[in-house]
């Protein structure tokens, strides 16, 4: 740079403070310092707040200036503000943003849409109301539910979805205590985030709900007298959604688990919901190891998870693989066997029977209910996709080779058909409900239908690419379903958008199943 535009550049340069506004500086964002009035707050919505400016007058006279506290001189910033005033901001905003006649149907709906899927069900409405009525209902966690349900409404106001989502994870990082709300706060903002696509965000915050739960004692089953059964319920509850989101976040890998397996086996699981909702105690509580006590849709979903986790396990052993085949693996059999046993184990109200689709239907029950059995068929897809080629848990050649006579073959046969019959899960329901105006609100389910869509692609042209008009069916079935729900979840606008433009010629979809 030459001499004479260096003092040019100087001279343009835009003068600028250091600090922007505090709502900027509480949301950690880089501010365009326009006062009163930055482009972050107007298009929140937020109040825009700039500290108070302390006039001093200099020793010399002329113009006052702006004092700086001690320790912002240290750290060369301008000014700064106690940071309990950028709490009480964040807490005031929040404060005036939900009243009754917006927090209410956001309520609803998230109980309707959000509450029965994906273990999501450890908020007790009753409670929740109580304490909304009573003033003392905890803030933090009003805006998570808001922000997580919005999506689920006929209408919303733009931009106050992300609005209501930052401020709750304003309050969760600044204030900084831990409680069962603020765990509860911290699961549903990663659930949130999962929704949006923001898979990075949402593990942290994963992590951020799993510590709080582990570190209040969740997983201890001590009876405290002084506690109410719902009480009881809703911490166990707690602690089984960071359980399986944990399990979801780190697929079969130890080293990312932070809930221990030996955490999980002597605390009970969740009840039926009637019992949880009026507060009636069940005469045996289920666990995980077993099969017997009172288990609901929840505690199912549990036990599916965990199993999940180790056919995870088994199947990406790594250098253990070749070792441990199927044939010979104690591992791999006792996959096998809690999968048949979970199946057997399910009773009558949790079996998919047009009785019970219509009375969970009735009960904005059908989703989890349904995908109980997507998950059972991806789970065994998952356990018998080590003899297929094309994958990461792809069993070597050499010890494939060695199995028995038909057990490779009869094992595909076996991953094919599971893999189809997700579709054919989605069909039953679809024969009684009318899936395209009530969609599924579960958004696990594209992952499940691009693992399915895997596996019959690498089937097609393993067999020569016969049978295409069959596997076109599938395709458009399982992508019918899918796109009522591309409104809701980010996942789902991905994988609609990708499989209509790569299945619209033979040759894309070639490359496709190479890149995968």
């Amino acid at each position: 740079m030459s001499d004479s535009s260096s003092p040019r550049s100087k001279r343009e340069a835009k003068k600028r403070t250091r600090t922007g506004c505090l709502t900027c500086r509480a949301r950690k964002i880089k501010c365009d310092e326009t006062p009163g009035r930055c482009a972050n707050c107007t298009r929140v919505m937020l109040e825009c707040r700039w500290p108070v400016m302390r006039a001093v007058v200099q020793r010399g006279g002329g113009r006052p200036r702006t004092a700086a506290c001690t320790g912002c001189r240290v750290a060369r910033c301008r000014y700064k503000t106690d940071m309990t005033e950028v709490v009480e901001h964040v807490e005031n905003t929040a404060e005036e943003e939900i009243d009754r006649d917006i927090l209410l149907p956001h309520l609803d709906a998230f109980f309707t849409s959000v509450y029965p899927v994906q273990g999501n069900a450890f908020i007790h409405r009753g409670t929740l109301l109580r304490d909304i009525n009573a003033r003392r209902a905890d803030r933090a966690l009003l805006l998570a539910i808001c922000a997580i349900a919005t999506r689920f409404l006929p209408t919303a106001v733009p931009g106050r979805e992300c609005g209501w989502a930052r401020e709750a994870k304003a309050l969760l990082i600044l204030e900084g205590t831990v409680s069962v709300q603020r765990v509860a706060t911290a699961l549903i903002l990663a659930k949130h985030d999962i929704h949006c696509g923001r898979f990075s965000s949402a593990w942290m915050l994963a992590a951020m709900a799993t510590r709080g739960a582990l570190a209040l004692g969740l997983q201890k089953q001590e009876e405290e007298e002084e506690k109410t059964f719902i009480e009881r319920e809703t911490k166990r509850r707690l602690f089984w959604a960071c359980y399986c989101l944990d399990r979801m976040m780190a697929p079969g890998l130890p080293d990312q688990i932070l809930i221990r397996a030996d955490l999980a086996d002597s605390i009970a699981l969740p009840c039926e919901e009637h019992s949880f909702l009026l507060a009636i105690s069940p005469p045996r509580a289920g666990l995980l190891c077993s099969d017997d006590g009172e288990v609901g849709l929840f505690g199912h979903y549990v036990r599916m998870m965990s199993i999940r986790y180790e056919i995870l396990q088994t199947t990406r052993g790594g250098s253990n693989a070749s070792r441990n085949v199927p044939w010979m693996s104690s591992a791999f059999q006792e996959c096998e066997r809690k999968m048949t046993a979970w199946k057997a184990s399910l009773p009558p109200q949790c079996q998919l029977r047009p009785d019970t689709i219509y009375a969970r239907q009735a009960q904005h029950q059908l989703t989890p209910l349904t995908m109980l059995h997507v998950w059972y068929e991806q789970c065994m897809a998952d356990l018998y996709r080590v003899v297929l080629p094309g994958f990461p848990e792809t069993m070597a050649a050499e010890v494939l080779s060695s199995a028995p006579p038909d057990w490779v073959h009869g094992h595909q046969l076996a991953c094919v058909e599971h893999a189809r019959s997700i579709a054919r899960t989605l069909q039953t329901v679809s024969q009684h409900v009318d899936l395209a105006a009530s969609p599924f609100l579960d958004g696990s389910l594209p992952m499940c239908v691009l693992e399915s869509m895997r596996v019959q692609l690498q089937w097609f042209f393993m067999n020569g690419q016969a049978d295409a008009a069959a596997l076109r069916e599938q395709v458009d079935l399982l992508l019918g379903y899918l796109q009522p729900m591309a409104r809701y979840f980010r996942q789902a606008q991905w994988l609609v958008s990708s499989f209509s433009s790569f299945f619209s010629s033979s040759l894309l979809l070639f490359f496709f199943l190479i890149l995968l």
